[in-house]
């Protein structure tokens, strides 16, 4: 990927796959973590689908904790962790919380971004929080839910994630309706893009597609407020 001029990469991690109350596998994530920063890159962390279940009052997969309390203790072994690797510099939590990857409401949301805020500033200032990487505009989000997770959660995050696949106009409507929230909001952050490129797909003409929209997005992406963006499906 570096070679091909790639300089940041996101890397998944299920909390509850990290961290069971007992036993933490850190030691299976390093392997990407020290293969990134050893290629010279920048690692988006993108924590998302699993809390631990302890964590939890009734552990259910993507649903948000409720234990606040067992929840920043788990957060502090993650931030403990990752401020070890100067590559790590963004943390994004969850995956599409607007839609069904995550089970809940925005309040839950935010409420465990608060304790995620709380615990990096505590472990690991450097390293900037992004919000949940959002659709912005889905048939199935929960009403207002990207609007209001930008809004509400004012202080709560450095960079204002999204989500935008299909073509430059579809990218094009998603940041741009973006950044009237922020100004509304008076929140003068970048944004970021953890998903974009075309459809995913493994035809022929998919791939070429795929091609012609990178070009394109990255001219419109290098001319906005743009922190960074990373290729959905491009190492397919």
């Amino acid at each position: 990927m570096k070679r091909a001029g790639s300089d940041l990469d996101r890397l998944g991690i299920p909390g509850n796959r990290l961290d069971n109350g007992e036993v933490t596998n850190f030691e299976g994530f390093d392997k990407y973590l020290a293969a990134n920063r050893d290629a010279g890159m920048i690692a988006c962390v993108s924590y998302t689908e699993g809390v631990p279940a302890y964590t939890q009052e009734k552990p259910q997969w993507r649903t948000m904790p409720t234990r606040l309390d067992a929840f920043r203790t788990h957060m502090d072994k993650v931030f403990g962790h990752l401020k070890g690797y100067p590559n790590a510099q963004y943390l994004e939590f969850w995956n599409e919380p607007d839609i069904g990857f995550m089970v809940g409401t925005l309040e839950e949301y935010l409420d465990a971004l608060k304790v995620v805020r709380a615990s990096q500033q505590a472990n690991a200032p450097e390293l900037k929080i992004t919000t949940g990487g959002v659709t912005v505009i889905h048939p199935k989000e929960k009403k207002d839910f990207s609007r209001d997770m930008y809004l509400k959660g004012k202080g709560l995050y450095d960079v204002a994630c999204f989500h935008a696949h299909g073509s430059l106009m579809n990218y094009v409507e998603r940041q741009e309706l973006l950044e009237q929230w922020l100004d509304s909001g008076k929140i003068d952050l970048p944004v970021c893009n953890t998903e974009t490129g075309d459809r995913s797909g493994y035809t022929v003409e998919i791939i070429r597609r795929h091609a012609e929209t990178l070009v394109r997005k990255i001219v419109y992406a290098k001319s906005r407020n743009t922190e960074f963006y990373i290729w959905f499906t491009l190492q397919d």
